[in-house]
């Protein structure tokens, strides 16, 4: 049998009354009973997801379920075969009834909102026996206690917290597949293609990421810079293999003259800050 000390839920999607299973009910002669009975033995199953089970060797059989969903049995009958045709129940080989539909429905809570929610628990237990205690002394203790438990809720909810945010980090703007298709839309050409890579690769090692923002502007500009595929790779190429962060004119060795004439001589001129 399921753990009977998890949280479960039932998922509907808002247009469930509407489905066409659901017509198929609603349209038999007593057609709400039907449906309500449905969802009666859906809640009935959610711990063991879909199946219909009074024990772990007890199956539930259609007399047990016309008690426990106090509906009447030719009610129970007639679902069970409608059920049945529709292909939302079928009885496995050891007489369990199983609702097909039950492994896309149920929600549990998470392994470590489960773990919050017991140590809670046995943490209010464990506190029980000092609220009758007036003494001074085990009043402080209990102060104390409760702080200890705070702390230790804070550091469980901080790691479900981490595992959340890395779930929902995202590369910014769209990430490596927006370059590629940004790639793509300028060019067919492979050399380029590979040039434009390599760059981008430069500029993830020194912590400068492009965004496929800056990749279209990168290529606005290219196109004043060079008419030719092969002069546009050897302007990547040269700003990889010096490890500038943007694009030059192929007659300039170094970055712009602005930059150049800063009056540090220790400046590395080929490198962009």
């Amino acid at each position: 049998m399921a753990d009977m000390t998890k949280k479960y839920w039932l998922k509907l999607e808002d247009g469930f009354l509407d489905s066409g299973h659901i017509k198929v009910l609603k349209a038999k002669e007593n057609g709400k009973d039907l449906i309500l009975f449905y969802l009666a033995i859906m809640l009935k199953s959610i711990r063991d997801v879909g199946h219909l089970k009074f024990s772990d060797t007890v199956p539930y059989d259609e007399e047990m379920l016309a008690a426990v969903t106090d509906t009447g049995i030719e009610t129970v009958r007639q679902a069970t075969a409608n059920l049945k045709s529709l292909g939302l129940l079928e009885v496995l080989e050891n007489g369990t009834m199983f609702l097909t539909d039950m492994p896309n429905r149920v929600g549990r809570e998470s392994d470590s909102y489960e773990r919050v929610r017991a140590f809670r628990s046995r943490e209010k237990e464990k506190r029980k026996p000092l609220q009758g205690n007036a003494g001074v002394t085990v009043g402080n203790g209990g102060a104390t206690f409760c702080n200890g438990n705070k702390e230790e809720e804070k550091e469980v909810d901080l790691e479900e917290e981490k595992k959340q945010r890395k779930r929902k980090v995202k590369p910014p703007d769209g990430g490596d597949a927006a370059l590629d298709s940004v790639i793509s839309q300028y060019t067919s050409d492979e050399g380029l293609k590979t040039a434009v890579n390599e760059f981008i690769k430069m500029r993830k090692l020194k912590r400068k990421p492009v965004t496929d923002t800056a990749l279209k502007q990168f290529f606005a500009r290219l196109d004043k810079l060079a008419a030719t595929d092969a002069d546009k790779i050897e302007i990547f190429n040269r700003s990889t293999q010096n490890g500038w962060t943007s694009i030059w004119p192929l007659e300039t060795d170094k970055q712009p003259l602005g930059r150049a004439l800063q009056p540090k001589p220790q400046i590395n001129y080929n490198e962009e800050d």
